[in-house]
């Protein structure tokens, strides 16, 4: 289960365009440009989506927790405002109380692994211990379910300004505390443990990873990715396979996922790794392995522990999996077939 917090991509893009698109993934959307949706757009493309759509709405209904539930169009919501119609509306009224608060809207994603199939109730009771865990349970707030990826994942946007009080929650530290509780609901609900800010020992215990750096990188060398990219205007290959998503993705996540069902020897990993674009190599220095693209002048490679920092797929464990490494003789394919290829990442 990994928990993602959504930066507000555009200064004024408010509760109106992020619960139109979460609650069912209408033409306007959270990454849209404010210049090209407004907020009074977003509400208008969402109350007009209802209308046109009533037949694929499910009867709302208070579950035990006076939380509402309803599905529209398959999706399933949770909120507890007087109705998703007026959701955003009940936000923003609140959140202009509050003037100091320039940026009370708040947006997380808990996604689940592909392999796993969460019910409702599981999402919803998740999306309830996350909300508590960081001081949100009184604030205004909608969840949906969306099932159309591989990952099942649930949107949550949530009013940081408090509905009585008017206070705003500054969320401290917001990124722990998500890690944190996401390892608690896979104890509680038996998910498979997912890496992270902290991580389940031998015994059970939830406890916080030492010297543990995003993505296996350091923040210092991760910063000099960044100013490596800054000079030279081009993504590096660790960012276009940890930040560039497809579909939805990044490529790191379906090489993972298939690496993790789909490959029983070296040859299987080559001919994965070449459908990407790639070639898999030994380092010549620490003994581990190098994903590398290209040849020549325009050969560039990147450490494999830096892109897949979890044990699972370590050199030793997949050494214990497939056996001793064996090279690979498949050329990688120019027109890829997983992720948008990193040349053309370049342009």
């Amino acid at each position: 289960m990994i928990p993602k917090i959504i930066p507000r991509p555009k200064k004024g893009t408010g509760f109106s365009s992020l619960v139109s698109y979460i609650a069912q993934k209408s033409p306007v959307q959270w990454d849209k440009p404010i210049e090209q949706a407004t907020a009074s757009e977003g509400f208008e493309a969402l109350t007009g989506y209802l209308k046109r759509h009533e037949e694929s709405i499910s009867p709302a209904y208070l579950d035990e927790f006076d939380h509402t539930r309803v599905d529209i169009n398959g999706i399933s919501i949770l909120h507890n405002c007087l109705s998703v119609e007026t959701a955003a509306r009940e936000m923003e009224a609140t959140a202009n109380v509050n003037v100091a608060c320039k940026d009370s809207v708040f947006h997380y994603v808990l996604s689940w692994q592909e392999n796993e199939t969460p019910s409702d109730a599981q999402v919803f009771d998740s999306v309830r211990f996350t909300l508590q865990s960081m001081g949100l349970q009184e604030h205004q707030f909608v969840a949906a379910i969306h099932r159309d990826t591989d990952n099942l994942h649930v949107h949550v946007a949530v009013n940081r300004v408090h509905p009585i009080t008017f206070r705003a929650n500054h969320l401290s530290y917001s990124i722990d505390t998500l890690h944190k509780a996401s390892r608690l609901l896979e104890i509680k609900h038996g998910f498979n443990h997912d890496n992270g800010l902290y991580t389940v020992n031998e015994n059970g215990y939830v406890l916080r990873q030492k010297d543990h750096h995003r993505n296996g990188l350091s923040s210092q060398a991760e910063h000099k990715v960044c100013l490596m990219e800054n000079k030279s205007g081009r993504p590096s290959l660790y960012h276009y396979l940890l930040k560039m998503h497809h579909e939805n993705r990044t490529v790191a996540d379906e090489l993972k996922s298939e690496m993790q069902f789909k490959t029983s020897s070296w040859r299987d990993v080559h001919a994965l790794f070449a459908r990407a674009g790639f070639s898999v190599s030994q380092s010549p220095h620490a003994g581990g392995l190098l994903i590398t693209h290209g040849a020549g002048d325009d050969q560039v490679s990147v450490c494999w522990r830096k892109i897949f920092p979890e044990y699972r797929f370590s050199y030793d464990a997949l050494i214990a999996r497939i056996g001793s490494f064996q090279p690979g003789n498949v050329e990688p394919y120019s027109v890829p077939e997983i992720g948008m290829g990193y040349s053309d990442s370049l342009s």
